[in-house]
């Protein structure tokens, strides 16, 4: 991936995975200057993409060899805040990778930082880890603003929804989050040719349809067509190519696995890596290392590259409004 033109403002890469924020960043007009990441899959997909490797665990690296940067960007592990996740919060063993966060701050003291992370982490034991994670970052004088969006609102035909923080220090700034485009796009969109997508069909089940009353449309803005052998929990779900995608998930059990099941003329099937990316924003020259489980996952862990995007470029036009 090339870096962008407009490489003055800098940024850092936190608990980086794939690259999906980086890109992202590059597209918006950031130059990255470190990245970090642990899991080593995802650090050779990086590499393939950006042509540089992470820095390991960022626990272990000292703050004084981190770049001075201009944005701290970190999509920071969501496990113990997500409502499917374990609920230990900050208290967690990834959940406590926040102060990582706060402890590059304190010392680089970047004029601005954006987080992404679960609705969860807002939500989870009545908002504490929320409002204990605001708080420290308001000590450290930074103005937050913070939202959750929906992808399909977005440019990404999924319903994948995430809480985004940006933050810009010593100033109050008026930021605004993008508003929706509500541009049209659905699952059918990223399909790959009949062919290429054969072997991820579901054989030697049976499809039940939903009934009337449980086929109605959700607050999530999906439908299910019908269930695998009738059975009720997401990885069995059958949902159409004409509306958004389910979040892809990184991990996920049943027969749609991490991608779920949509019905493709008369077949049933889950997705191929390919198509998942499409739905998260990556181009098709972005290059996933591994095998197909392990390219599933770093996909269902990445970001929404289409909404960070906008997210940044916003960000980027307030920081260079402020400097003058």
């Amino acid at each position: 991936m090339q870096e962008s033109q407009s490489p003055d403002i800098t940024c850092v890469d936190l608990f980086c995975g794939a690259g999906g924020i980086r890109l992202a960043a590059n597209r918006a007009g950031l130059r990255c200057v470190f990245s970090s990441e642990i899991d080593e899959d995802a650090c050779n997909t990086y590499e393939a993409n950006f042509g540089e490797r992470p820095a390991g665990d960022i626990t272990r690296i000292p703050v004084t060899d981190i770049p001075p940067h201009d944005l701290l960007c970190a999509g920071f592990p969501c496990q113990d805040f997500s409502l499917a996740g374990s609920g230990y919060g900050l208290n967690g063993e990834r959940g406590r990778l926040f102060g990582e966060i706060v402890r590059i701050l304190s010392h680089h003291r970047p004029p601005a930082v954006f987080l992404e992370n679960v609705p969860g982490f807002r939500q989870r034991n009545g908002g504490l880890n929320y409002r204990i994670a605001m708080s420290i970052l308001t000590s450290l004088n930074y103005d937050m603003h913070c939202a959750v969006l929906r992808s399909d609102h977005h440019g990404c035909p999924t319903v994948r929804t995430r809480l985004y923080m940006v933050g810009f220090l010593n100033a109050v700034h008026e930021f605004r989050f993008p508003r929706p485009s509500f541009t049209r796009s659905s699952v059918r969109d990223v399909l790959l040719p009949d062919r290429e997508a054969e072997r991820h069909e579901v054989r030697g089940h049976v499809l039940v349809p939903t009934t009337t009353k449980s086929n109605r449309r959700s607050g999530r803005g999906l439908v299910a067509v019908g269930r695998m052998d009738g059975r009720r929990f997401q990885g069995y779900r059958v949902y159409p190519v004409d509306g958004p995608a389910a979040t892809q998930s990184a991990r996920g059990g049943g027969l749609g696995a991490s991608s779920a099941l949509y019905q493709v003329g008369d077949r049933v099937r889950r997705l191929a890596p390919r198509e998942s990316a499409r739905i998260m924003g990556f181009p098709d020259t972005f290059v996933f290392c591994g095998p197909e489980t392990e390219q599933r996952r770093q996909i269902g862990n990445s970001v929404c590259v289409t909404v960070v995007e906008a997210i940044l470029r916003e960000l980027v036009r307030t920081l260079r409004q402020f400097a003058g």
